[in-house]
């Protein structure tokens, strides 16, 4: 639960340049499933992801509208089960 800790991992994947997109998205997938009891400890780091790679999209000048459309990162992809976790009461 060390949010330093956690945020270097996440980071260090993403920048790995053998670590391809399907890897990404499983890490991620994996990671939501480990963090589905802490949600609010899943929320703060998601959002830290994503500021960071809203950031990161902001300063390569890439399209801000196709930013969510691939799902190629892990903070991405923890968005859309953190999505799913939350929404699923709801939708049941």
């Amino acid at each position: 639960m060390n949010k330093t800790f956690f945020l270097t991992m996440v980071r260090t994947m993403e920048s790995n340049k053998y670590f391809v997109g399907k890897d990404r998205v499983y890490v991620g997938s994996l990671l939501m499933v480990v963090l589905q009891e802490k949600m609010g400890y899943c929320t703060e780091m998601l959002k830290q992801l994503l500021r960071e790679l809203i950031e990161k999209t902001v300063e390569k000048k890439f399209q801000p509208k196709i930013l969510f459309r691939r799902s190629e990162s892990i903070a991405e992809r923890m968005l859309s089960a953190w999505f799913t976790f939350l929404l699923h009461d709801h939708l049941k």
